[in-house]
């Protein structure tokens, strides 16, 4: 399949979606990484609750801006996902609005007003539900594929 193929596929199945918040649109970076391909976090997530597992997981560590986030989920999967701003932030609308976290306006002595995120206790709990849920699945796949996570194949 070319790029523009790829790419108009990818084009008609975003038309195609019907649930409002849907996170999981099929979108895959053309850079290559010593052999692995940079997947943005829309390709590889199984449903449009795993955007928002993903930054409960971040901010369970503490709170943070929304750009903050970003450089989180990239530099903890070592560059593989990337959240780009047209999922991060509807997915922390989402959030809010179930009230998993709660966000600040935070004023700097320079530079602009930022928005904050920071979990609540609520949230607390969802985020130990979802990834315990997370690494199930993992353990399961990771069963099914053979060998241990994180064991690459020889």
């Amino acid at each position: 399949m070319s790029l523009n193929s790829s790419r108009n596929l990818h084009h008609r199945r975003r038309e195609e979606r019907t649930k409002p918040g849907c996170f999981c649109c099929c979108v895959i970076s053309r850079e290559d990484r010593v052999g692995w391909c940079t997947v943005t976090v829309e390709k590889i997530l199984r449903d449009e609750n795993d955007l928002p597992t993903l930054i409960l997981a971040v901010l369970n560590d503490g709170p943070r801006h929304g750009y903050a986030i970003a450089r989180s989920i990239g530099a903890r999967s070592e560059g593989m996902l990337t959240a780009r701003e047209g999922t991060l932030y509807p997915a922390l609308r989402q959030l809010e609005s179930e009230e998993f976290i709660e966000s600040l306006w935070e004023h700097p002595v320079s530079g602009p007003a930022r928005k904050v995120y920071h979990l609540t206790e609520t949230g607390q709990a969802e985020c130990a539900r979802r990834v315990a849920a997370w690494q199930k699945y993992a353990a399961a796949f990771g069963a099914i594929v053979g060998g241990k996570i994180n064991e690459q194949p020889t």
